[in-house]
């Protein structure tokens, strides 16, 4: 993950990828994140991969596009 870097950058948050990011991906593990979400940013290349890890582990998401920062859409 892009450690350093908020999603402010919009960065991808994939291990050494610098392409912008297209999706939000919110996500949280339910046993130590209660009633909070982690974000990540992702590029069209890694948004599968990202879902992929969330989806082997049960960890709930939801995966939205990206525009200027702005949510304008659910992605299931």
């Amino acid at each position: 993950m892009s450690l350093g870097r908020g999603i402010e950058h919009c960065v991808c948050s994939a291990r050494e990828c610098e392409n912008s990011a297209v999706f939000i991906i919110e996500w949280s593990n339910p046993k130590i994140h209660t009633g909070r979400t982690k974000k990540w940013l992702s590029c069209e290349e890694h948004r599968q991969f990202l879902i992929d890890y969330l989806r082997y582990r049960n960890f709930p998401f939801a995966a939205r596009t990206c525009w200027g920062m702005k949510l304008v859409a659910v992605m299931p």
